[in-house]
């Protein structure tokens, strides 16, 4: 809520009953993809099976659909998708 052009959001993923593979964001602003892996998250703040995260920060306003994809060792995908408002800052 309230995101301005410049301002780091923070996105969280997790995959259940499955440590192959990787989560693929794309941002919908024609930024890179990013890939992150919940799986095997280790680390001396994060447990196994943590969130993963990832920080993006769009450079213009607008209405941007986000979606993280991840692939399982079968084939099968899992999609999440996420409308981000980003504002101008500007009181209508």
């Amino acid at each position: 809520m309230n995101i301005k052009p410049g301002d780091p959001v923070t996105f969280l993923v997790r995959t259940f009953g499955s440590d192959t593979g990787e989560e693929v964001w794309d941002f919908g602003d024609g930024s890179e993809k990013v890939t992150v892996n919940s799986g095997i998250v280790r680390s001396k703040t994060q447990n196994e099976g943590s969130y993963a995260s990832t920080i993006h920060s769009f450079k213009k306003p607008g209405h941007y659909i986000v979606r993280v994809e991840r692939i399982n060792e079968n084939g099968f995908p899992a999609i999440g998708h996420l409308h981000v408002t980003v504002t101008d800052g500007r009181k209508n």
